[in-house]
C-alpha cells in the first residue's frame, strides 16, 4: 500500500505552484484542526445573527398598526414568530453548550443568575414545546395607542413545571402586573444576549487567532492566489485553506464589535 502524500500547492489562475511538499499527517491534522475553529467562530456568529433576525421579525410585526387583533389568525402569526425567537434563542445555547462548552459554561451561570429575562425566556421555550402557545392576550393604550401582547403568568405557573428560581420570577410578576409583555420581554432579553455574545467572542477570539496564524503559515499572502492541500490519492478532494480566512473576514464586518476585535 502506497504511502500518502500531500503537497501544498496556490492557483493563480490555471497556474498552479508548489508551497510545501509533503506535508505530514501531523500538520494536515494541525491545519484541519485551525479550519474547524475558524468555521465554529464563524457558525456562531450565524446563530447570533438568526436570533437577531428572528427578534427583529417579531418585534417589528408588533409595530404593525394594520394588525387585526380580533382575527385569531393573526394571534397565530405573533405566536409563530415568538416561538421562531425562543427556538433560536435555545439553538444559540445549545451550539454553545456543544463547541464553545468550557467558555459558555464560565459566563452561562453569571448570566443567568443575573438576569430573570433569561431564566423565563430559556423556559418559555420549553413551555411553548410541550404546553401551549405564550401570547394570548392584549391590552390598549388609551393614551398612546399602543397595542401591547401579553403572555398570561397565571397560566403559566398552572400549567408548567419550571425550577424554583423560574417560579418566583413569575410570581413576582403575577404579584404586580399579571403579565409578561411579549416585545418588552424580547427587547430585554435581546440586550442580555448581546452583552453575553461580546464576552463568548472576546474569550473565544484568541484561538481564533491561533488558527488564522496556523493557517497564515501555509499559504500565498498575495490576495489573489488560492491555497490548498493536494493528495496523491485523486479519490480525496483538495482542502482549501485559504478561503476560510475570507469568509471570516466578511463575517466580521457585519458586527462593530468583531471589527474591534481585528484591530
Amino acid at each position: 500500500m502506497s504511502e500518502m502524500k500531500c503537497n501544498i500547492i496556490c492557483m493563480t489562475g490555471s497556474q498552479e505552484r508548489v508551497l510545501k511538499e509533503n506535508i505530514s499527517e501531523q500538520e494536515v491534522c494541525k491545519i484541519k484542526g485551525a479550519i474547524k475553529t475558524i468555521f465554529e467562530f464563524m457558525n456562531e456568529v450565524d446563530n447570533y445573527t438568526m436570533l437577531q433576525g428572528n427578534s427583529n421579525d417579531f418585534l417589528q410585526y408588533t409595530e404593525n398598526k394594520n394588525i387585526d387583533i380580533e382575527k385569531m389568525e393573526e394571534f397565530t402569526n405573533l405566536n409563530r414568530m415568538f416561538m421562531n425567537w425562543l427556538n433560536t434563542f435555545y439553538v444559540w445555547i445549545e451550539y454553545h453548550e456543544r463547541y464553545h462548552k468550557t467558555v459558555f459554561g464560565k459566563l452561562k451561570g453569571i448570566f443567568y443568575d443575573k438576569y430573570p429575562e433569561y431564566r423565563i425566556t430559556y423556559y418559555l421555550r420549553r413551555y411553548t414545546t410541550h404546553q401551549s402557545c405564550c401570547i394570548s392576550k392584549t391590552s390598549f393604550a388609551l393614551t398612546t395607542g399602543k397595542i401591547s401582547y401579553l403572555i398570561p403568568v397565571k397560566k403559566i405557573l398552572e400549567e408548567g413545571d419550571m425550577n424554583k428560581q423560574t417560579k418566583s420570577d413569575l410570581r413576582k410578576i403575577e404579584s404586580t402586573s399579571s403579565n409578561i409583555d411579549s416585545r418588552e420581554l424580547v427587547q430585554d432579553t435581546m440586550k442580555i444576549v448581546k452583552e453575553f455574545q461580546m464576552s463568548l467572542w472576546k474569550e473565544e477570539w484568541g484561538a481564533v487567532v491561533d488558527a488564522l496564524k496556523e493557517l497564515e503559515s501555509y499559504i500565498a499572502m498575495d490576495d489573489v492566489s488560492s491555497t490548498y492541500i493536494v493528495f496523491n490519492d485523486e479519490k480525496i478532494r483538495p482542502i482549501c485553506i485559504s478561503n476560510p480566512i475570507g469568509y471570516l473576514i466578511q463575517k466580521m464586518s457585519l458586527y462593530s464589535e468583531l471589527r474591534d476585535l481585528i484591530r
